[in-house]
C-alpha cells in the first residue's frame, strides 16, 4: 500500500504531482507528471497557444491536479509573460511553488532525444526531485530599472558598432589617423568637423581649428594640436562624396543613440527618486571609487536582496567574480573566472577594476590595492584589473548587507594614521624599487664571489703544478 505524504495546507496526498511547462514564441507545452512509489511518470501533456486565452486554458488544465511545482525554464523575453499569467492564476487549495530555471539545467548531450514535450517532462520531473534552483527575477520596481539598465547596455553596444564602423570606413579611404579613438571627446568633434564642415579634407580641419572657425571645446583643441605634427601626413587625403555621405549617416545615428541612452537614465533616475529606499543604496554605492550612478542602478535591478547569497563567495560566484575549478582527485586548480555568470554584473566589476587602475585619483585603501595589484602584474594589466573588480565586488556585497556606509580607509584604520596617508601612497612602488636593488646586489655579489673562488682554484692548480714538475725532475 502507497504511503501517504503530508503536502501541509491541511491536505494530505497520496502521490506527489508536478508541472514542466516548454515556452516558445508561438506556444507553449504543459506537461504533468507524477510521483508513484520510486518512479515519476507522465500523467497528461497539453500545447496552447502563448497569448492571454491560452493562458486560461493551460491555468484550467493545471488546476485539475494538485500541483506542488511548475518548473519552466528562462527562455528570454517569452517566459516572463507566462509566469505573470500563472501568478494570476486562482488555484483550488494548494499554491504551486512557480520557478524559472536556467536552460543549461536541462541541457541536452549530443546525440541524445531532444523533443518539446519530453522538455516538459524532464522540468516536471526537476520539480517534483526538489532539483529546480529558481532563478532570480525581480518585481515591480526592480524590474523596471533591470529592463531600463539592460537598454542602456544594449544602446552602448550599438553605438561602439557604429564607432567601429566609422573607423573602419576612415582606414578604407586613407584616413589611418594615430591614436585616433572615438570613444574619447576630441576625437568625435575632430571627426565631425572633417565630415561636417571639411568636407573630407584633413588639411582643412586642421586649418579651421587652428584659426579658431569651428566651436570646439578648449581640451579638444589641446588634444588636437598635441597631434598635429602625426596628422600632417594626411594632408594629400581627400574622401569622396559617397564616404562622406555615409559618415554622416552614421554621425547621425550615434546622436540618436546617444540621445535615448540619456533618455532612458533620466528616466531611471526619476524612479530611483520616487523610492527613498533604493535612492539611499545608489547614493551609497555611488561613494566607491569606479561606481557611478548607472553601475549603482544596475547592480541593485541585477543583484535584488542581497540576503539571498549566504556568503560572500556565493555572491562572487553570481556576479563572475569567482574562478573555475578543476578538481580530479586530489589535483585543484583554479582557472579564468566562470562565464555562466550574470554578464550584466560581470562588466560593472570589471570597468570598475579598470577605473580604479587607472581613472582614479583619490587616495583610498581600494586605490593602494589597485596600485599593488599593477606593480604585481605589471606585463598583464587585464589580471590586475579584474582582481581589482574583484575587490570592488567584496565591497559592495558587505556594504548592502550591513547597510554602511562606505569607508575609504577602513582597512587601514587601526595601523596608518590617515594624516600621513599621502606620504606612504608610493609604498608599493618603493618596495619595488628597494627589491630591484637588492636583486641586482646579490647579482655582484654572486659574480664576485665566483671571481675569488676562479682565482682560488688557479692558485691551487699553479701549486700543484710546479709541485708535479719538481717531482718530475
Amino acid at each position: 500500500m502507497e504511503k501517504e505524504t503530508n503536502k501541509g495546507y491541511g491536505f494530505r496526498t497520496k502521490y506527489q504531482y508536478g508541472a514542466g511547462v516548454d515556452v516558445h514564441k508561438n506556444y507553449v507545452i504543459a506537461c504533468v507528471a507524477v510521483k508513484r512509489s520510486n518512479s515519476i511518470e507522465r500523467q497528461a501533456i497539453q500545447q496552447f497557444p502563448r497569448n492571454p486565452v491560452g493562458l486560461r486554458e493551460m491555468s484550467r488544465f493545471l488546476k485539475k491536479y494538485l500541483l506542488s511545482t511548475i518548473v519552466m525554464e528562462s527562455t528570454g523575453v517569452y517566459t516572463p509573460f507566462v509566469k505573470e499569467g500563472l501568478e494570476k492564476t486562482t488555484w483550488h487549495g494548494i499554491t504551486p511553488k512557480i520557478l524559472v530555471i536556467n536552460p543549461s539545467m536541462i541541457r541536452k548531450f549530443p546525440g541524445e532525444l531532444h523533443a518539446d514535450p519530453q522538455d516538459a517532462f524532464d522540468l516536471a520531473k526537476l520539480g517534483i526531485l526538489g532539483l529546480a534552483e529558481p532563478s532570480f527575477l525581480p518585481k515591480e520596481t526592480l524590474k523596471e530599472i533591470r529592463w531600463l539598465s539592460r537598454r542602456i547596455f544594449f544602446y552602448t553596444k550599438d553605438c561602439t558598432r557604429v564607432k567601429n564602423r566609422i573607423k573602419q570606413n576612415l582606414d578604407l579611404w586613407g584616413l589611418s589617423l594615430p591614436q585616433f579613438d572615438l570613444n574619447s571627446t576630441w576625437a568625435l568633434d575632430l571627426c565631425r568637423i572633417l565630415i561636417f564642415q571639411a568636407r573630407g579634407n584633413m588639411k582643412k580641419t586642421l586649418k579651421m581649428i587652428e584659426h579658431e572657425e569651428c566651436s570646439l571645446r578648449s581640451s579638444s583643441i589641446t588634444a588636437i594640436s598635441r597631434r598635429k605634427e602625426k596628422y600632417e601626413r594626411f594632408f594629400d587625403v581627400q574622401l569622396p562624396r559617397s564616404a562622406i555621405r555615409i559618415i554622416e549617416l552614421q554621425l547621425a545615428n550615434l546622436s540618436a543613440q546617444n540621445a535615448i541612452i540619456n533618455a532612458i537614465s533620466k528616466e531611471i533616475e526619476m524612479i530611483i527618486n520616487d523610492h527613498p529606499n533604493l535612492r539611499d543604496k545608489v547614493d551609497r554605492l555611488t561613494q566607491i571609487p569606479g561606481i557611478e550612478e548607472r553601475s549603482a542602478t544596475t547592480l541593485l535591478s541585477e543583484i535584488g536582496n542581497i540576503r539571498r547569497f549566504p556568503t560572500v563567495k556565493k555572491f562572487l560566484q553570481y556576479v563572475g567574480c569567482a574562478p573555475t575549478i578543476y578538481q580530479s582527485g586530489t589535483i585543484r586548480k583554479a582557472s579564468h573566472l566562470n562565464k555562466r555568470v550574470n554578464h550584466f554584473c560581470k562588466l560593472v566589476f570589471m570597468h570598475a577594476g579598470r577605473a580604479v587602475c587607472s581613472n582614479v585619483k583619490k587616495d583610498s585603501d581600494l586605490k593602494e590595492f589597485g596600485r599593488k595589484q599593477l606593480n604585481r602584474h605589471w606585463n598583464n594589466k587585464k589580471l590586475a584589473h579584474a582582481n581589482t573588480g574583484i575587490k570592488v565586488a567584496r565591497i559592495v556585497y558587505h556594504l548592502l548587507l550591513k547597510g554602511e556606509e562606505y569607508q575609504p580607509f577602513y582597512e587601514t584604520r587601526d595601523t596608518l594614521n590617515v594624516t600621513n596617508t599621502k606620504a606612504k601612497t608610493n609604498k608599493a612602488f618603493q618596495l619595488s624599487k628597494i627589491r630591484r636593488k637588492t636583486r641586482r646586489y646579490f647579482e655582484y655579489l654572486r659574480s664576485a664571489l665566483e671571481h675569488q673562488h676562479a682565482e682560488r682554484v688557479q692558485l691551487v692548480y699553479d701549486e700543484i703544478k710546479t709541485m708535479w714538475n719538481n717531482e718530475i725532475e
